[in-house]
């Protein structure tokens, strides 16, 4: 993976300095150039959304007051149901990831070509799933996060961030297919 941040910030490096040139002369700057600077900006975008992710894990983890003296992979408070209530649906964390979530879609697919867009929206793993008729619950935030256990949460904080990850290899594959 470092080999691949490193040839991605060789070419961002070489893309930034052409990016404004190529807004006006597009054909007068090599494709090469212009993609590793999207490949760049896409694992950017990724690394924001899951360092979002990872602040967000670290609220939760504090607030279930840290590590049990006993186990200390396990939150004290791992078994909190109003927790987790009060941080994703009260003070609206729940909202603001799944506003994340979007962006970070929105985000990507800005980079993947034209015509290529549709099929990487479908296949992009990163997504908010609908929720389902038969549920009682309001929203997305309230579907995924009311009454779930503290311990519950860290898994699917850990999955949106495999997505996010894998979302942008789709996108930087279809930028370098391009």
């Amino acid at each position: 993976m470092s080999v691949l941040r490193f040839l991605l910030f060789m070419g961002l490096m070489l893309g930034s300095l052409c990016i404004s040139k190529a807004q006006s002369e597009p054909a007068s700057i090599p494709a090469d150039s212009l993609s590793l600077a999207k490949a760049w900006e896409a694992t950017q975008i990724v690394e924001s959304f899951v360092g979002y992710v990872d602040t967000l894990r670290a609220e939760i983890w504090a607030a279930a007051g840290g590590p049990k003296p006993d186990q200390p992979g396990m939150p004290v408070e791992g078994r909190n149901k109003e927790l987790t209530t009060q941080i994703f649906l009260l003070q609206g964390k729940g909202a603001e990831l799944k506003a994340r979530i979007i962006q970070t879609r929105k985000d990507l697919l800005r980079l993947a070509p034209k015509r290529k867009r549709a099929k990487l929206a479908r296949e992009m793993p990163l997504q908010i799933e609908p929720v389902p008729k038969h549920s009682t619950a309001k929203n997305w935030g309230e579907f995924k996060f009311k009454q779930l256990p503290v311990v519950a949460v860290f898994p699917i904080l850990g999955k949106m961030q495999s997505d996010a990850k894998a979302s942008g290899k789709l996108i930087i594959q279809a930028i370098m297919d391009h």
